[in-house]
């Protein structure tokens, strides 16, 4: 087997640990996703030749702050990032001339304020369109339904978001 070695681009040289926490790929165009951990880059790499390309036009909402654990890629083509202590989820358009360009979409109501360590993940349901944000500090869960985010800000489940997360117990 052939092992690709280069050099990982990250936006804060001084940041040697977790620069990136997660990947999504987009199989159909053979383009593998990171986004940042402590790198302040969201990074696109192409399975054909291992070429590296960086984004970080941050939206206002994340760019002080752009720190994202999970990610995954709806029936659009679009790339989401779980915040974990960012503001804010991040929608990215990964296809096109607007590749690269990034969106924010508001956290719901009572999740956390300031945002700190609140998701360790999200998952994309293909059948129903939605992403599932995978809670570790959130007090709520997140669901988000990604058909209606083309054209306005998505539909966050009530549902989801308007209850508290059970109490852990010791006695599992």
């Amino acid at each position: 087997p052939t092992i690709v070695v280069r050099p990982v681009p990250v936006g804060n040289p001084s940041i040697k640990e977790a620069r990136y926490a997660s990947v999504a790929i987009d199989a159909e165009l053979g383009a593998v996703w990171m986004p940042p951990f402590a790198a302040k880059l969201l990074m696109r790499i192409n399975e054909t030749d291992n070429a590296i390309d960086t984004f970080n036009e941050w939206p206002t909402e994340v760019a002080a702050n752009p720190v994202f654990y999970g990610s995954a890629i709806d029936a659009r083509r679009q790339l989401w990032l779980a915040p974990y202590n960012a503001a804010a989820i991040v929608v990215v358009q990964i296809r096109g001339a607007n590749t690269g360009k990034m969106r924010s979409v508001a956290l719901p109501a009572g999740i956390d304020d300031p945002p700190r360590e609140l998701f360790i993940g999200l998952v994309h349901h293909p059948d129903r369109d939605t992403l599932w944000f995978i809670p570790h500090n959130a007090a709520r869960l997140v669901k988000v339904v990604a058909a209606s985010s083309t054209t306005s800000p998505p539909s966050v489940s009530r549902e989801s978001v308007s209850r508290r997360l059970p109490p852990v117990s010791s006695t599992g």
